[in-house]
């Protein structure tokens, strides 16, 4: 079961330890972050409703983690995909940053995985589920905001699940160079909820302002 799980989890874009561990079931809310057990609650509770004939609503089923460094939004974004795709339908987790790159490098034929553009833009929009990772580690530019654009807006159109997640809050600076207001406008119509990670990094133990 560990070897068809590790295949679901590579199929899903999960990579390294995300791949084995990335799991619901596997996050450890801790004593020193007493919202770390709210948190986990509601992402469960997200994975189990957003599927169909769930309780979630196809206009507002989009979920947006944001916080401290460390604190275990790309754990539970991966552990979201994960169930979601355990029962079935389709979800994918990507890392904003890396896909980004792989994007530029298909523009001159310098992908090492030999991805044409066109596929790996399909891998945004198609999946029924999407995580973004870290959406606000990429610098703003007119390129990166108009692609941003074209995939957030493609899965508010269809209303795809959608789940994101940032470093900084979504009435920030940070966000607001990556995310014009018709970008932004189009998230805060679709969301269903806002988790906030305000608790220290697993990693270092410090509450990390971004």
């Amino acid at each position: 079961m560990d070897g068809e799980l590790m295949a679901v989890a590579r199929g899903c874009g999960l990579q390294g330890w995300l791949a084995s561990k990335g799991r619901l079931s596997t996050f450890e809310p801790r004593k020193n972050w007493p919202r770390s057990v709210e948190v986990w609650e509601e992402c469960v509770r997200y994975a189990g409703e957003i599927v169909p004939g769930g309780n979630i609503s196809e206009a507002q089923n989009w979920l947006v983690l944001c916080g401290n460094y460390g604190t275990g939004k790309s754990h539970l974004a991966a552990g979201i995909v994960m169930d979601v795709a355990m029962m079935g339908l389709p979800a994918q987790f990507v890392p904003w940053v890396e896909h980004l790159d792989a994007i530029r490098d298909s523009f001159n034929g310098r992908n090492k995985r030999d991805v044409a553009t066109p596929e790996l833009m399909r891998t945004l929009m198609s999946p029924w589920l999407l995580a973004l990772d870290d959406l606000d580690k990429e610098p703003a530019s007119e390129w990166t905001q108009k692609t941003l654009y074209k995939v957030l807006n493609h899965r508010y159109n269809e209303c795809q699940p959608t789940v994101i997640t940032l470093n900084h809050g979504l009435d920030s600076p940070e966000v607001a160079a990556i995310m014009p207001p018709a970008v932004l406008d189009r998230v805060l119509e679709r969301m269903w909820k806002v988790l906030e990670f305000d608790g220290p990094s697993f990693r270092s133990g410090m509450v990390l302002t971004a």
